[in-house]
C-alpha cells in the first residue's frame, strides 16, 4: 500500500472445468476493503509459464468488490499463474 494505491501480486494454480476456448473467471479477494464502482477501478494482467494458456486480464468485480481475473482456457490441465494488479481504496 501506497497512500490509497494497493498494490497486489502473486500466484495460482487453475484448473479449468472446460477445454478451448473457454472463458474462465477467479474472483481474488482485495487484501484491503475499497468500494469498487467501475470496471476500471481495478486493473492488471496475469500470465502463465505454459505456451498454450499466454494471458489474462483482470478487472473490478463492482458487484462483489474483489479483482476479477479472466482468460481464455485451452485445456483442462492445472496451469500455473503469475499475477499482478493495483486499485484504489475508495
Amino acid at each position: 500500500r501506497v497512500g490509497n494505491q494497493v498494490f497486489v501480486q502473486g500466484y495460482m494454480d487453475i484448473d479449468p472445468t472446460a477445454a478451448a476456448p473457454t472463458t474462465t473467471a477467479i474472483r481474488i479477494s482485495l487484501p484491503i476493503a475499497s468500494n469498487l464502482a467501475n470496471a476500471q477501478d481495478c486493473t492488471g494482467t496475469g500470465a502463465s509459464g505454459q505456451s498454450t494458456q499466454q494471458a489474462g486480464r483482470i478487472l473490478a468485480d463492482t458487484v462483489n468488490n474483489e479483482a476479477n481475473f479472466s482468460f481464455s482456457a485451452q485445456d483442462v490441465a492445472n496451469v500455473g499463474w503469475y499475477f499482478a494488479f493495483g486499485y484504489k481504496i475508495l
